[in-house]
């Protein structure tokens, strides 16, 4: 009875509530259930209409705990950025403070300098890759005589020795064990298995292995596995294996998890970036077959792929179609044309481009204007137009470095010196 008083006479009494004397207004609670009876699924609508009966800053009781709940961006601001040191310490319970050893742990020791010096020592002794590195050979000792003694543990722990393989960059040896846990009919965390597959990506020697994992999605899993299938298909196309990424984008429309705009994309730019520009097409004409829209990453891949093999007509085809299917492309797309057209010399087309990308609403970057003002000093001598673009940039609030500067400056010298020299000569005849 004495015990049931202890817990039960707080909670009527509607728990330590001279703590929050000070706290903001908020709605009236129950007793013992506070606000919950009010609250749904949706807590983000709760919140929202509690903030416009309450204002941007309210307290509730969950339950019987004491919560508040910030609803304005400059009030969280100056929560978590400017007054971080003050909110940053957990709540300290009596359990937690008996396993803790009295909250001096790196998790509950309160935000100060004991917790960064805690946090320190951790992030650089036992979570940093020179501690990876140290850990390593033995724990993959143990693995080996795992293996060898064809004993092995649940599919999870299985699970968290492949993540923690692959967080170190030891791909090669997650991907032993994933083989071993599946020979012994392991089911593993997908979690560990995406990450294996997105790790095994990240080198081109092992990108193959990854792809022979992908057999062993199937039926409902494989519906939802768009992403070690999307890594996959990038590992392809950076190895420049293009015919068989596509043929992997084609198995995913046969058989799952649907290709969306990103697997399309990567596929678009292999071939673009190879020069292929018909496959390009067919890979987008495929993509708008089954309804999804060329946003204006692909139609900038494409133009480049174009640009870059002198093909500035065919390059503009594909602009006009975008300015059509977009109201607003990127500073990237038109820095594309310009960049071609400054490699085959025709700087008024590009200068055109320029003035076009305000017209439609892009704010030309200091990239345009520096790729310009070098090819005009480089190729064309003409120091004139290169000022001029100077000085608009100076008007958009741009800024050039010294070194383009310099540039337009010594062609201007250069420009000068030929002018007194053929002075000069003429004098002297």
């Amino acid at each position: 009875m004495s015990i049931a008083s202890y817990f039960l006479i707080p909670i009527l009494l509607g728990g330590r509530s001279k703590n929050w004397k000070n706290a903001p207004p908020g709605p009236v609670g129950w007793p013992i259930l506070g606000s919950l009876p009010h609250l749904s699924h949706r807590l983000h609508e709760d919140f929202f209409h509690l903030a416009k009966i309450y204002g941007p800053l309210f307290c509730l009781k969950m339950g019987i705990k004491p919560a508040i709940v910030v609803s304005s961006p400059e009030m969280a601001s100056e929560i978590l950025k400017e007054k971080e040191g003050m909110f940053s310490s957990r709540t300290i319970t009596e359990a937690i403070r008996v396993v803790s050893y009295d909250a001096h742990s790196v998790i509950f020791s309160p935000y100060g300098p004991r917790w960064k010096a805690l946090r320190r020592i951790l992030i650089t002794e036992l979570l940093s890759p020179k501690a990876f590195e140290q850990f390593e050979p033995w724990a993959w000792s143990v693995c080996e005589k795992m293996l060898d003694g064809e004993s092995l543990l649940d599919g999870e722990r299985v699970g968290k020795i492949i993540s923690w393989f692959c967080r170190g960059g030891k791909a090669e040896n997650a991907h032993t064990v994933y083989l071993f846990a599946k020979e012994k009919n392991k089911q593993l965390p997908r979690s560990s298995v995406n990450f294996l597959i997105s790790s095994l990506c990240k080198k081109d020697e092992t990108v193959n292995l990854a792809l022979e994992m992908l057999d062993g999605f199937s039926g409902e899993a494989r519906k939802y596995a768009i992403k070690p299938f999307s890594s996959v298909v990038r590992g392809l196309c950076r190895m420049k294996n293009l015919d068989e990424a596509k043929a992997l984008l084609l198995k995913m429309i046969a058989e799952g998890p649907p290709p969306g705009n990103a697997v399309f994309n990567s596929v678009v730019g292999g071939y673009s970036k190879a020069g292929d520009m018909d496959k390009a097409k067919e890979m987008i004409k495929l993509m708008e077959d089954r309804g999804l829209k060329p946003d204006v990453y692909t139609y900038t891949v494409v133009m480049s792929g174009y640009a870059n093999g002198g093909q500035m007509d065919e390059a503009c085809e594909v602009l006009s179609e975008a300015k059509k299917k977009h109201m607003k492309l990127s500073p990237v797309t038109y820095h594309t044309l310009i960049r071609g057209y400054c490699k085959i010399e025709e700087f008024d087309k590009a200068l055109k481009l320029l003035a076009e990308m305000k017209d439609f609403g892009v704010q030309p970057n200091v990239d345009e204007y520096n790729k310009l003002i070098q090819s005009l000093c480089l190729k064309a001598l003409d120091w004139q137009t290169a000022e001029k673009l100077l000085d608009e940039m100076k008007e958009n609030g741009l800024y050039l470095n010294g070194i383009t500067q310099g540039l337009i400056k010594a062609v201007k010298e250069l420009e000068a010196e030929e002018v007194d020299s053929r002075e000069a000569a003429t004098t002297e005849v």
